[in-house]
């Protein structure tokens, strides 16, 4: 029978859309602790689409306490702050969002993580986007 994760560390690839239409890609490493909290450990690209001019690369680490659990279904609050560059300018960004995941066999994960960012430092304030996350046990 398999369950929610607990003590287990990820190699977390995700990709997603903004929905001002640009394209985002995220690599991470994710660690969880007891009570099925966990960090986060990301570098997020966001690429230019035809709407708007939002390239920017940032790293930094998200905190994410459990939201609830059930046997191979779990949801996750997910705070963080994020530094780097936007269009050749430094930006700093605050984020947060929910993450709902389920766990496949040999402890694949599955996750939709909805995300939202006050991006400091670029031409627009808010970043809402949806991502795609498959998370890989190491």
């Amino acid at each position: 029978m398999i369950f929610a994760q607990s003590g287990y560390t990820y190699i977390v690839p995700s990709a997603g859309i903004t929905l001002e239409g640009s394209n985002m890609a995220r690599l991470g490493i994710e660690y969880n602790n007891r009570y099925y909290e966990g960090w986060e450990l990301v570098f997020e690209a966001t690429l230019k689409s035809d709407v708007g001019n939002e390239e920017s690369y940032l790293t930094g680490i998200y905190y994410e306490p459990l939201l609830f659990r059930n046997k191979d279904i779990l949801s996750n609050l997910r705070f963080g702050v994020l530094g780097g560059s936007q269009q050749q300018r430094f930006a700093m960004a605050a984020g947060g969002g929910i993450e709902l995941s389920f766990v496949l066999k040999n402890n694949i994960v599955f996750s939709i993580q909805q995300d939202t960012k006050m991006v400091f430092g670029a031409e627009r304030l808010f970043r809402h986007g949806i991502l795609a996350v498959i998370k890989f046990p190491i």
